[in-house]
């Protein structure tokens, strides 16, 4: 039998680290998407289909406290509970005030990205809170930021910024949900 020889400890331990870390993702197992999601994806376009799944598996695959929350309208909200959200994909079925896009002769909504990112995005003199941002993609590489969801007594609604429109942030859409991934754990 060979042996592996270390010339240092420092890269044994660096090895058992990342073994570690790789059983600790393998461990974690992830339930199929549910009846509703692939009901509310069933209409949208196949990159779209595509994409939103790839997003679920990486947000669940990221940390076992991660869990799926579907309410009956179509949103789906990815989390530590209703309290620590870290990313909202919004399915709904509502068409008021939303794009809307035929597909089979069905109208069908847009489907919208929302993401727990920094308040520092839209603020760079704010970097202690974080804030619920619109998110505008094509579900497979690129994301901009153009707008974000200030919370009232109301709920949440979308408030675009006058500089949004002009100071559009862009960035790959790996990019920003690993930065929403990151918050959301700082957030923890």
């Amino acid at each position: 039998m060979d042996q592996v020889k270390y010339k240092s400890p420092s890269k044994l331990i660096a090895k058992i680290e990342i073994d570690h870390q790789e059983k600790a993702k393998t461990d974690l197992i992830m339930d199929p998407p549910s009846k509703a999601l692939l009901n509310r994806i069933s209409q949208l376009y196949e990159s779209e289909r595509n994409g939103i799944l790839k997003i679920r598996e990486k947000v669940l695959s990221f940390d076992k406290r991660m869990t799926e929350i579907t309410d009956k309208s179509g949103v789906f909200l990815y989390g530590k509970g209703k309290n620590k959200p870290c990313i909202e994909i919004n399915l709904a079925k509502t068409i008021m005030g939303r794009k809307t896009r035929t597909i089979n002769n069905i109208k069908v909504p847009e489907p919208k990205l929302l993401l727990w990112l920094p308040y520092e995005f839209i603020n760079p003199y704010v970097n202690n809170n974080c804030v619920r941002m619109l998110i505008d993609t094509d579900w497979l590489e690129t994301a901009t930021i153009t707008g974000y969801t200030p919370q009232t007594n109301t709920g949440f609604s979308v408030k675009e910024k006058p500089y949004f429109s002009a100071k559009k942030y862009n960035n790959s859409l790996d990019e920003l949900i690993d930065i929403a991934l990151e918050t959301w754990l700082k957030r923890l």
